[in-house]
């Protein structure tokens, strides 16, 4: 029988438990933001927001695809000379395929919603865009998660998801006797955002990441629209 090697355990325990804490964030953070809004709002229009998310998921699986082949991807350039300019052109490139998708995405769903779903559901159309990009949002915290594990430093992961879950459950208590079943979608997006944010400054600080600012420029206008 092999020997344990108990530095070796260790060291892998080390590595993933910030993956395990940060699981466990999302899943309270989702589950905290469902039981909230059922209690506020009541069970119907939690319902809305289920098919909306089922259109958003589409995102996460497509995000998905790509995340998987950039783990092995940045994994693999780990070490080389130009990594800069290979996670730069990488990252760049996905924000304009994702961020490009996600207008016309929002388009074909609006004009297939009544045939997919049905006309008795038409009051949840009005929570897919943002849920989209909400989804999308979310696919850029995992791609800059896993440059988290390039770098070593996934000591962040738990510790950047926590300030977005904060910001999330704070905007979603407050935006909730306002907007309705709206105020998930904002307050994930946000919450998001505050994690794409605090991860980039910090995998900045080991890696030049430049972004291509007509494509941030091109992603915030077909936002707004």
């Amino acid at each position: 029988n092999a020997a344990v090697d108990y530095n070796l355990c260790k060291e892998i325990f080390i590595f993933c438990l910030p993956f395990l804490l940060n699981t466990i964030a999302y899943t309270f953070l989702d589950t905290f933001d469902k039981n909230y809004l059922l209690e506020k709002i009541g069970s119907e229009q939690i319902a809305y927001y289920a098919v909306a998310s089922k259109f958003a998921a589409i995102i996460g699986i497509i995000a998905s695809i790509y995340q998987l082949a950039w783990q092995e991807y940045s994994f693999r350039h780990a070490n080389s000379e130009n990594k800069d300019e290979i996670y730069t052109l990488s990252v760049n490139t996905y924000l304009k395929f994702m961020g490009v998708s996600i207008p016309i995405s929002v388009v074909l769903v609006s004009l297939t919603f009544d045939l997919i779903i049905g006309v008795d559901y038409r009051s949840a159309l009005t929570l897919v865009p943002l849920a989209m990009l909400t989804a999308f949002i979310g696919s850029v915290t995992g791609v800059l998660g896993n440059l988290f594990a390039v770098i070593k430093k996934n000591k962040y992961f738990f510790s950047t998801t926590l300030a977005g879950a904060i910001v999330n459950m704070i905007l979603l208590v407050i935006l909730t006797p306002v907007i309705s079943i709206h105020a998930i979608n904002v307050a994930l997006f946000w919450g998001f955002l505050v994690i794409v944010i605090y991860r980039f400054r910090i995998v900045s600080r080991y890696i030049q990441i430049r972004l291509n600012k007509s494509v941030l420029i091109i992603i915030c206008i077909t936002s707004m629209i």
